[in-house]
């Protein structure tokens, strides 16, 4: 457990990171074939921690990178296969 001295105040996302990233995990399916298994696990992960806690859920920066890389590499293979 965690107590006072060991703590770190995590700050929200601001408004616009926020947007982006939700935005992102909507045009994210989980189940997509195109996606690797670590992939499709942490995409649920994030889907599952944003239900639980909306718009107060806490993401690293390297999460939100991940969030955008996948999201970017799904957005120009759909554009290769005509989607």
């Amino acid at each position: 457990m965690e107590n006072a001295s060991t703590a770190t105040e995590r700050p929200p996302l601001d408004s616009e990171t926020l947007a982006r990233v939700k935005e992102d995990l909507r045009s994210i399916k989980s189940t997509d074939p195109r996606l690797t298994e670590w992939e499709r696990d942490f995409i649920k992960e994030q889907k599952e921690r944003f239900k639980k806690w909306g718009d107060e859920t806490y993401l690293s920066d390297k999460q939100i990178d991940i969030i955008h890389k996948i999201a970017e590499r799904m957005k120009i293979e759909g554009e290769d296969r005509g989607e």
